[in-house]
């Protein structure tokens, strides 16, 4: 496990993007340029939950619809 990774005890996501997967279909990933494996390799909510680790998943009643359900997945997770 890389140094910083064995520090994190506590992470806080506010508004995340927690997966990347429904970008691929939008007109964004013209400029993003991700592809299937890159969504999911960098997609947090895709990832192995570290052992340890807390996270707290903050969204604002007024985001749109894919933040709040962002953040239920991740949290849910």
């Amino acid at each position: 496990m890389p140094k910083v990774a064995s520090r994190i005890r506590h992470v806080v996501s506010i508004s995340g993007v927690h997966d990347l997967r429904p970008i691929l279909r939008t007109g964004m990933n013209a400029t993003l340029a991700i592809d299937e494996a890159e969504a999911q390799a960098e997609s947090p909510a895709l990832l192995r939950p570290k052992d340890n680790a807390r996270i707290t998943c903050w969204v604002g009643g007024g985001e749109r619809a894919e933040f709040l359900r962002q953040s239920a997945l991740l949290a849910n997770i």
